[in-house]
């Protein structure tokens, strides 16, 4: 197949953002730019507004992106109150629409997702009525606050799931054809006969009925990043010859088919989805030619998934969201750090502009609201996507990870106080491969809702207590100690504010990081302006100067020596490029 030309475009620009001279400055929110926790669009008159999908209303346009619910269940399954917490946090926060990580209903069909003894990391909606009560707790839990929560279904992991299985149950990994194993690709993927397919289909429809029944306002299909569903409906991965389902669309019709026809047709279901896997523009002829990814050509054009998700709508779609990419190319649909803000806007702005030009319509005869993903954390830049109609709704991910309460201070025009993600992955993404649960580097309390309260009882006793050294680790101490009351003199031999931050932001292509120091400089000038906390910066604490203070306590966050990389001096630095 040919080269998509808007995709190669947008591709082409994540490298080369950084060189473009547009000012954002003149443009508060533009997209495929750095950008700032700046409130120059405020107020966010269509950021929260309210927003009809089929018969239920969201109170905003504000959507809480899937960021997975592993680890954050009982072994049986059932949510437990780690994960009720984790969401009860961000309904709280403001967020209208919620939406849970992946939830499978191929028990039993892909052993990727299931442990020894029938256990799982994953929670589960399909086990028995034991795990119900989790369910009912959490959509009532969400609604108390006036918000609304979708449960995301998926078919599987497919390639792209564990192979440990192999080890731990015997059994090979499976996917839509024979395939390599996307950890290990010297594991083959066995081809899902149509028989296992179609209990697949009738799992997730009884899924959707259960999810309906227990009070959850929505279902959320995961046909995007390459698992099972898009295994099935994205001609990449699906090399089948016969069968039903050797025509890619039609596992993804017919998912949605059983789901309107158990549910009846006012329950809302979401489907996710790439406008492409982006794997051609993203590896040149010769990566293609010499690895594994060389049998994944010829991945669904832009063109056959504007045809194939107008078909979705057909069939009983309310509502998208959109992006590029895969696990192959693994940074794509989870943007780093380097990635411009509102990466993925001009993706969801070219379903929205083929809707409207094909006068696409919901079955409940509505407009079919599309969601624009990817590095929107930005108030700004979320309200001028939506101010210039490339999206209906907008999600957040990582940032709702990082700051809970960020719709309530966008809201409020309390952007300054909003705490920005950094993009590092760490405590989300890489929590998951290493087989934690949810975490946030910037937000200890991330999925610890159920343990830590969200404000810090008063100290008891209130100490004299010095922090030497004001990078980030001694700012955020500094800041707790003297929020709970204890008198804190934060020291540093420069006169600046934030450590290694300084230079870590520098770069153009760091703004996440220097939003950050802006963001924990603004809240220590702010606790030193009302409470109790002295800075004394431009000069280095010596021994004898914190003996003669007498503090009852002393922080030392002085960090550590810079790790410099092996690359022998006089050398040409590009050959390291």
């Amino acid at each position: 197949m040919g080269k998509d030309a808007l995709v190669q475009q947008l591709v082409g620009s994540y490298d080369n953002w950084p060189a473009s001279r547009e000012n954002a400055s003149e443009k508060p929110g533009l997209c495929g730019s750095s950008a700032r926790m700046t409130q120059e669009l405020y107020p966010y008159d269509h950021l929260f507004s309210p927003i009809k999908i089929n018969k239920l209303t969201i109170k905003n346009r504000i959507v809480m992106a899937p960021m997975g619910n592993i680890d954050m269940c009982e072994e049986t399954g059932r949510p437990n109150d780690m994960m009720l917490q984790y969401f009860f946090a961000r309904a709280k926060g403001g967020c209208g629409l919620l939406t849970t990580g992946l939830v499978p209903v191929s028990h039993g069909i892909d052993s990727t997702v299931t442990e020894l003894d029938g256990l799982t990391y994953f929670p589960r909606i399909d086990r028995s009525r034991t795990v119900m009560p989790g369910w009912r707790d959490l959509a009532q839990g969400v609604h108390a606050h006036g918000s609304r929560i979708f449960v995301q279904l998926t078919a599987g992991l497919g390639r792209v799931g564990n192979p440990q299985c192999l080890l731990t149950q015997k059994k090979l990994p499976v996917s839509a054809s024979f395939l390599p194993n996307y950890y290990i690709p010297a594991i083959p993927c066995m081809r899902l006969s149509d028989r296992k397919l179609r209990r697949i289909v009738t799992n997730i429809g009884q899924a959707a009925a259960d999810a309906h029944t227990m009070g959850i306002d929505g279902v959320s299909l995961h046909g995007h990043e390459g698992y099972l569903i898009e295994q099935l409906s994205n001609p990449a991965f699906n090399h089948r010859k016969l069968g039903r389902y050797a025509d890619w669309r039609r596992f993804g019709l017919d998912m949605v088919a059983e789901i309107r026809r158990r549910v009846g047709p006012d329950y809302p279901i979401m489907y996710r989805i790439d406008l492409s896997l982006a794997l051609e523009e993203t590896y040149d002829e010769e990566t293609l030619s010499s690895t594994y990814l060389g049998r994944m050509r010829g991945g669904r054009t832009v063109e056959q998934t504007l045809s194939y998700m107008e078909e979705l709508v057909a069939a009983g779609v309310d509502v998208f969201d959109v992006d590029l990419g895969c696990y192959d190319n693994w940074w794509m649909p989870h943007p780093p750090a380097s990635m411009p803000a509102g990466c993925f806007v001009p993706v969801a702005r070219a379903v929205r502009e083929r809707f409207a030009a094909d006068g696409v319509r919901s079955n409940a005869g509505l407009p079919v609201p599309v969601v624009a993903v990817g590095k929107l954390g930005y108030p700004d830049v979320a309200e001028r996507a939506l101010r210039e109609g490339s999206c209906d709704m907008i999600m957040l991910g990582r940032p709702l990870l990082a700051d809970p309460e960020w719709p309530n201070k966008a809201f409020a025009g309390r952007v300054a106080d909003i705490r920005p993600c950094i993009g590092c992955q760490e405590g989300c993404l890489n929590e998951f491969v290493e087989g934690g649960h949810p975490q946030c580097a910037v937000n200890p309390r991330c999925s610890f809702e159920h343990l830590m309260p969200e404000s810090p009882a008063p100290a008891k006793s209130p100490k004299r207590v010095a922090v030497v050294g004001a990078g980030p680790a001694g700012m955020v101490c500094a800041l707790a100690a003297s929020r709970r009351g204890h008198a804190v003199t934060l020291i540093d031999a420069s006169d600046k504010l934030g450590g290694k931050l300084v230079a870590a932001g520098a770069a153009r292509i760091k703004f996440d990081v220097e939003n950050y120091r802006v963001y924990l400089e603004r809240q220590v000038r702010k606790q030193a302006d009302e409470g109790n906390l002295t800075l004394e910066l431009g000069h280095a604490a010596t021994k004898d100067a914190l003996a003669a203070a007498r503090y009852d306590a002393i922080v030392c966050a002085t960090g550590a020596h810079e790790a410099t990389p092996p690359i022998p001096v006089g050398h040409n630095l590009t050959q390291y490029d």
